[in-house]
């Protein structure tokens, strides 16, 4: 069975999986690159792992069977209150199975709970599944467009939604 829950302390090897997974297989959808995280330090993701949503950070990950299979963080920015959503990913396996729903559920009612009013996220311009998934969840294409960390005339595109009070 899937659990969806914020990270807890002793998950930090659980989340440097799943990220460097996510990282090796999704090299285009993340601004920072597998090389450069795959020699990081253990502290990093100690700390990471502590993002449990007490601060303005909430880190979210999905577990089967103790195995990471998806992730996501929401980012409290003010002073409008809006939560960024980041790091969106599911294991290719895991895909249709609801988890990224869990995920993105989990942090917009955290975030709701926090006063945020709404959420928005950043998705490559040519990633036609990823953003067809954020419509289905209601996030809007805000025809803003920012450039792409993943390359020269790359673009991604800003969602957002509005999230309902709590």
């Amino acid at each position: 069975m899937i659990e969806v829950r914020p990270v807890q302390p002793d998950d930090w090897r659980q989340l440097r999986a799943i990220r460097l997974e996510a990282l090796r297989t999704a090299p285009d959808a993340f601004c920072t690159k597998y090389e450069d995280m795959e020699c990081v330090g253990d502290d990093l993701w100690r700390r990471r792992s502590l993002q449990d949503g007490e601060g303005d950070t909430l880190s979210v990950l999905a577990l089967d069977d103790a195995m990471a299979i998806g992730m996501a963080a929401g980012l409290l920015r003010g002073p409008e209150t809006t939560v960024e959503v980041v790091s969106v990913f599911v294991s290719e396996g895991a895909r249709g199975t609801g988890t990224a729903d869990a995920i993105l559920s989990l942090i917009e009612t955290w975030a709701a709970g926090r006063g945020a009013s709404s959420a928005y996220l950043l998705v490559e311009e040519g990633n036609s599944l990823a953003r067809h998934f954020y419509e289905k969840r209601c996030y809007f294409d805000t025809k803003e467009r920012v450039s792409s960390p993943s390359g020269v005339d790359l673009w991604q595109a800003r969602y957002q939604k509005t999230l309902p009070g709590v």
